[in-house]
């Protein structure tokens, strides 16, 4: 069950690169000096607040109307 998490492993760690780290010929797993800059970007830069909440309404909604019809 280890093969199903590489993938997940793999996307939170390529988070933690910079951009030349992620496009660079050699492409380790994990960066040697991690950052969260992609982080403070999204917030800053992306409403991703407001995404997040219109996607748990669509699937909020979604739900009830699963439950009830």
């Amino acid at each position: 069950c280890l093969i199903t998490l590489i993938p997940i492993i793999w996307r939170v760690a390529a988070t933690l690169k910079t951009p030349d780290e992620m496009f660079a010929p050699e492409y380790p797993l994990f960066s040697p000096h991690p950052t969260a800059q992609n982080y403070v970007d999204l917030f800053a830069k992306v409403p991703f607040v407001r995404y997040f909440v219109n996607s748990v309404f669509i699937t909020c909604s979604t739900v009830r109307v699963q439950l009830f019809f």
